[in-house]
């Protein structure tokens, strides 16, 4: 009272009285600090001395205690917050509100997990004593997939699996088990949802996996022939036999939806009541997904009549002395799956015949291999079958008019040039001869053709340190 002698004094005095009281539980502690706080601000420059903010804020620096001691210091350490954004009553007040501000955060991070660790500990408690009375812990499954044990999320369903949350307390055991059990209830409802979702629900990847929901819940399998893959189900501890059996058939149908989609003319030429030679180029086909790893000796050229061929036409098979295929399942969509299958019926790995390049080297797949990915293996190389056969109708034209040099357009066709181009030439039945003007090429007579390339002799000369020397010498001494 003897301070507040001037208005000016007695407007600081009020303003000391509305710094708030966040603890609301002493008043009589509040009214001492605000005593001295207008003290401190009525003497010599009018502010708090540093020292002793100081001693006050660094003693609230600190996170040990218990909840009741933590909740104290951030009540005390807010009203230095609030202190420190009167701009005129300490001397660095942006120091003062940053150190402020982080003390008040630390002490929140420590509440929350005291708090946390309060909860868990009662928690864990009331599942001790449902347990003890032999009671089962209340859990279920939401719509979106979370599973609930006592109110608290412990996991979720993807796909037709229960993934549990990492982390735990003792009770850990008997949360899961109430977990499993929930799932295990839950999963029929789950196994019948994903049965009559639509088929854009379901995805094939890259790898061979359906995918429902984002999860892979089954993949392609060898089957009895590369159109025909087995599905196998996730394994799932929560399926039953029956319920894998649903989901198989359900994926199933999944993959004949997509191969009358993608593999339309393949599935109506299985589909087409045809008879004879034209059939068994169909079923040949059918093996090689949509085209044959070589063209069709003279034999079956003579077999098939124009009638079959027309009928083998009309389904949009193609048959040329270069290649025999369906040109429309050489796009990139087509290619794409057919890549699959070869996969699961080889058990190799995936081949993605849409994104390589027009010639590949044939390495070590087989004919019937590259034939499954739209490629024949020619030359030591595998190139697509529309490549391989626009080059030889090319070739065809030209050589009707008697020798000729290859074109631009040739090589862009195939993409090779040189000694690798006269090889695949060679092995369409043409031969190369060298010109004044270049390289021509003129078509091998029926001869040369059957005759075919001189094969070399292979066999290794014998091995005088061989065991079997002494038997090889007593032969012929005989």
């Amino acid at each position: 009272m003897a301070r507040a002698g001037d208005p000016s004094t007695v407007r600081l005095l009020w303003d000391v009285c509305q710094i708030p009281d966040f603890r609301k539980i002493m008043p009589d502690h509040h009214a001492a600090f605000l005593r001295q706080v207008f003290l401190h601000l009525t003497e010599d420059d009018g502010r708090l001395p540093e020292d002793w903010a100081r001693a006050q804020i660094d003693r609230l620096d600190a996170v040990t205690g218990d909840i009741d001691a933590l909740t104290g210091r951030l009540a005390d350490i807010r009203t230095w917050t609030y202190i420190s954004h009167r701009g005129d009553w300490l001397a660095d007040s942006a120091y003062w509100q940053g150190r402020a501000g982080a003390i008040e955060d630390t002490l929140s991070d420590a509440l929350h997990d005291r708090l946390t660790l309060r909860f868990v500990d009662r928690r864990a408690a009331s599942i001790d004593r449902k347990r003890g009375k032999g009671a089962q812990l209340l859990s279920a499954v939401t719509a979106n997939g979370d599973v609930i044990v006592e109110g608290r999320s412990v996991g979720r369903m993807e796909g037709l699996e229960f993934i549990p949350l990492r982390g735990g307390g003792p009770e850990r055991r008997a949360v899961l088990a109430a977990a499993r059990r929930a799932a295990t209830e839950g999963i029929g409802a789950r196994v019948q949802r994903l049965t009559a979702a639509p088929d854009d629900a379901f995805s094939l990847t890259d790898n061979g996996q359906f995918h429902w929901e984002g999860v892979p819940i089954g993949r392609l399998a060898p089957g009895k022939s590369p159109l025909a893959p087995d599905i196998r189900v996730g394994q799932s501890e929560l399926l039953e036999n029956g319920m894998k059996d649903r989901i198989r058939s359900r994926l199933s149908a999944r993959l004949d939806a997509e191969l009358r989609t993608t593999l339309n003319l393949l599935v109506a030429a299985r589909e087409k009541p045809l008879r004879g030679p034209a059939r068994g180029v169909v079923f040949r086909l059918l093996e090689n997904l949509g085209s044959l790893p070589t063209p069709l000796d003279p034999h079956d050229w003579k077999r098939l009549g124009k009638k079959e061929r027309a009928q083998l036409s009309a389904l949009g098979i193609r048959m040329t002395p270069a290649a025999v295929y369906f040109p429309a399942l050489q796009e990139s969509a087509p290619l794409r799956l057919r890549g699959l299958l070869w996969a699961a019926y080889t058990g190799r790995r995936t081949f993605r015949p849409e994104d390589a390049p027009t010639v590949c080297i044939a390495e070590r797949l087989s004919p019937f291999d590259w034939a499954c990915l739209g490629r024949r293996r020619i030359a030591g190389r595998a190139i697509r079958f529309d490549a391989l056969d626009r080059l030889a109708r090319m070739a065809h034209l030209r050589a009707s008019r008697g020798t000729f040099i290859a074109t631009p357009e040739m090589f862009e066709a195939i993409g090779l040039e040189g000694t690798p181009f006269e090889q695949l030439m060679g092995a369409l039945g043409y031969a190369a001869q060298k010109s004044e003007d270049g390289t021509r090429y003129r078509r091998k007579s029926r001869k040369q053709r059957k005759k075919g390339p001189r094969r070399r002799n292979t066999t290794p000369a014998p091995d005088p340190n061989s065991p079997f020397a002494s038997l090889r010498d007593l032969v012929n001494a005989k």
